[in-house]
């Protein structure tokens, strides 16, 4: 495998035309990016090209460091009980998380050790990214219709796409049913919600139902998929349990809990290269499964610290690291080696 490694110089430009998010906008970004380089510099001064081997999704990964990372706020009240319910990163290395109190939700952007907040009157459950700055929320709302003798609860539930910098929104989707999980792959949205996979086209057409399981409440709790979308992983909160299907909806594997270490699974991640994590919230417990969803690989951390109740996981790939989140805006970094 030939990998491109870029340099700091090469980061700034891509930084600073992260506008530049289709195909055909390629060539002016590579010619942009040159301009940033010094006058007649050469263009390997970009990064480096290195060949690699492919790596084994299965490896056990050892976990080199493991620290809380703390998110600064103008008091400490901003911290108190909001929960970090999703994260995403962007092409940038910045890191973007959704956090609700169970009343209204924030949308934190993480900048180095520095954060900046939107309050949002809604509740937020996920975020995924999908193209330079643009991210897919899920997002609901409720209140009550007013006028009447007993008042009426009404509920409405949004996919919404947006822009990470300014807020501003570029689509919003009314759908019939909840959302509590994102993932966004090959051009589809795979939307969880609770008891049942949906996928979408970004226009905001249904393609099919993919999955359901109405036994319980939380069968399907939050989704991720892999690189080609062959392989959706659901956690299933209710069962204590990870389903893995392909992309018909057809159960290739179900791991069950045995040994009360994936206790109510909630989040779940894979990266590029195929390896799988899930965080559980009854377990406290970070785990490493096998690319396939048939195995446990490794348990990488119980009561991680600084965060009391992990919900999300996502791999920083410039970090080289997972990032946890949990509970009262705490994030936990473990830190991996290089694979």
């Amino acid at each position: 495998m030939i990998e491109f490694r870029p340099n700091y110089t090469c980061l700034l430009g891509l930084y600073n035309f992260r506008g530049c998010s289709t195909i055909q906008h390629i060539p002016d970004l590579v010619e942009r990016l040159r301009c940033t380089i010094d006058r007649g510099g050469p263009v390997q001064s970009i990064g480096t090209v290195e060949t690699r081997t492919i790596p084994n999704p299965d490896n056990v990964l050892r976990v080199r460091l493991k620290r809380p990372l703390y998110i600064r706020v103008n008091h400490d009240m901003d911290k108190k009980g909001f929960t970090i319910t999703g994260m995403c990163a962007l092409p940038d290395g910045r890191i973007a998380a959704v956090c609700n109190d169970g009343r209204c939700s924030k949308l934190v952007r993480l900048e180095g050790h520095d954060s900046k907040q939107i309050f949002i009157p809604a509740i937020l459950w996920d975020i995924c990214h999908i193209t330079g700055n643009e991210v897919v929320v899920s997002k609901r709302m409720t209140g009550f219709f007013p006028g009447q003798s007993v008042f009426k609860k009404w509920q409405t539930t949004f996919i919404h796409r947006m822009d990470i910098d300014t807020g501003g929104s570029s689509k919003e989707i009314v759908v019939n049913h909840d959302c509590l999980g994102l993932a966004y792959q090959s051009e589809q949205l795979f939307v969880t919600s609770g008891q049942a996979l949906y996928v979408y086209k970004m226009d905001g057409q249904l393609v099919r139902k993919l999955f359901e399981d109405t036994t319980a409440q939380l069968t399907v709790s939050r989704c991720a998929v892999s690189n080609d979308a062959d392989m959706i992983f659901i956690t299933d909160k209710a069962h204590n349990r990870l389903v893995t299907l392909d992309n018909q909806g057809n159960i290739l594997a179900t791991l069950i809990d045995v040994d009360d270490v994936m206790r109510k699974p909630e989040g779940v991640h894979v990266t590029s290269q195929g390896h799988v994590f899930v965080v559980c919230t009854g377990s406290q417990t970070v785990l490493q499964i096998s690319h396939d969803g048939k195995s446990r690989v490794q348990l990488m951390a119980r009561n991680p610290p600084g965060i009391s109740r992990p919900n999300c996981v996502i791999y920083h790939r410039m970090t080289q690291s997972l990032l946890v989140g949990g509970t009262d805006l705490e994030i936990t970094e473990l830190g991996l080696d290089h694979f």
